[in-house]
């Protein structure tokens, strides 16, 4: 019985198993300098490419350290015409938690950033070496992105946890801190200015209220109509509601000079005034350097599977180079 080591026909032809392996071990030497100059060609590469670094940080939203300013903010709102307020504390608070989220994620706020602090200036010098201009670099998200929370923090929606990658050389960290921590007082800046804005349209509306009073005489409110238009409340009452506001208003410009001047420090975010006090530590846990581990063993591996495959092609070549001159 003939053994076999033969596969059937292909293309016509017998394909001897010991043949093959026979050329394989006549042809080991070009199979192992391939492979090993592939792998270790891999590993060079590997060793050589540039480190990759990250940083990772997380904030909270308003929370209940915030209560009071939440409590102020119910106060001004409330519309003495229907009783109603607005969106209710909780509702507040997630929507602001949200904007910081989407103030942190906008990339001209990002540039911006980069553009105007120092923090960001070995940034700049890396990308000018390289070549990049700060807006291509903006403009890869991957550079700065939104990250899912650890499993222990699911149950909180005011957490948020963001991820910026760097290179070496580059403290990623500390632009990290300083740019969320930057974002939380624009955030913050804005919700008190709105306020601000409530109070400036109630002011107006109590000083055209007052000159309607006081072309009709009237002094003092009437009990039956203090619900109806502004002007019955009378002239005195208006005039003290109206330097009610203006203190209010003014306490307000005081808290948003605090916020300008705030800095870093310990990442507190205080205000102080009359009507309410403020503080907010935005960041939770602050960023530190992390390196990306190179992919060193999976180059390598991969160059040499590589290499094999070349040598075999090129011993596949040669093999019917000799056929042919053989004919």
């Amino acid at each position: 019985m003939k053994r076999k080591s033969k596969i059937e026909q292909f293309n016509g032809e017998v394909i001897d198993l010991f043949d093959i392996i026979r050329i394989l071990i006549r042809e080991r030497i070009l199979i192992l300098v391939l492979s090993f100059s592939f792998a270790i060609a891999g590993l060079v590469y590997s060793m050589n490419i540039p480190s990759k670094f990250y940083a990772t940080i997380t904030l909270v939203g308003f929370s209940d350290s915030t209560s009071s300013m939440f409590h102020y903010y119910d106060q001004v709102t409330y519309f003495e015409s229907n009783n109603i307020k607005t969106d209710s504390r909780d509702d507040l608070k997630n929507n602001l938690s949200n904007e910081l989220v989407r103030e942190i994620l906008y990339t001209t706020n990002f540039e911006k950033f980069i553009k105007s602090n120092k923090v960001a200036d070995p940034l700049i010098k890396h990308l000018k070496k390289k070549d990049i201009t700060i807006e291509e670099y903006i403009r890869d998200r991957d550079n700065l992105e939104k990250t899912e929370l650890n499993k222990s923090f699911d149950d909180d929606n005011l957490l948020s946890q963001f991820i910026f990658n760097f290179p070496e050389d580059v403290n990623g960290d500390e632009i990290l801190n300083e740019y969320t921590y930057s974002i939380s007082l624009k955030v913050l800046k804005n919700f008190l200015r709105n306020i601000e804005s409530i109070l400036i349209q109630k002011l107006n509306k109590k000083k055209r209220a007052i000159n309607i009073a006081t072309e009709m005489g009237i002094l003092l409110p009437d009990n039956t109509s203090l619900q109806q238009d502004e002007y019955l409340k009378g002239s005195k009452l208006l005039s003290m509601e109206i330097k009610n506001l203006d203190r209010e208003i003014d306490f307000l410009k005081n808290s948003l000079e605090q916020l300008q001047n705030q800095l870093i420090n310990n990442g507190e975010i205080l205000i102080n005034n009359p009507s309410f006090s403020f503080k907010w530590q935005p960041i939770v846990y602050k960023p530190f350097i992390q390196q990306y581990a190179k992919s060193t063993i999976q180059n390598t591996v991969l160059s040499c599977i590589l290499g094999f495959i070349l040598s075999l092609m090129i011993i596949f070549v040669k093999v019917n180079f000799k056929k042919v001159f053989k004919k």
